[in-house]
């Protein structure tokens, strides 16, 4: 499986185990838009669409929603990380997100970003 064909079941996994649409009033918005901000809403419908899916309305609560993030996003890094031979040992996915904070809160990361 290459790279693009996982993000695309990354993807995938995404909006069908997480997006989903909540309505205030008569209008609907995805779950991840900020309900009080049009152009959010907006974005976050243009998103939903490019991803070509058809989000259904059983509501997850914000902490449910979270694992489901960390879980969906911690597998398809492993398997990106296994995809490009790159060992790395149990808890090494948040080695990496620790050494990447760290590698943002330094003084050099404004140089990095040129």
């Amino acid at each position: 499986m290459s790279i693009a064909q996982l993000r695309k079941v990354y993807h995938q996994r995404i909006c069908k185990e997480i997006i989903r649409l909540q309505k205030d009033g008569i209008t609907e918005y995805p779950n991840f838009a900020d309900k009080g901000n049009k152009a959010s809403r907006a974005i976050s419908h243009g998103i939903v669409r490019r991803f070509g899916y058809n989000p259904f309305y059983e509501k997850l609560s914000g902490q449910t929603t979270g694992v489901l993030f960390e879980t969906i996003t911690k597998d398809f890094l492993e398997k990106v990380l296994h995809f490009c031979d790159i060992c790395v040992p149990e808890n090494g996915i948040i080695q990496l997100c620790h050494l990447f904070q760290n590698l943002t809160s330094t003084s050099i990361w404004p140089i990095l970003k040129r």
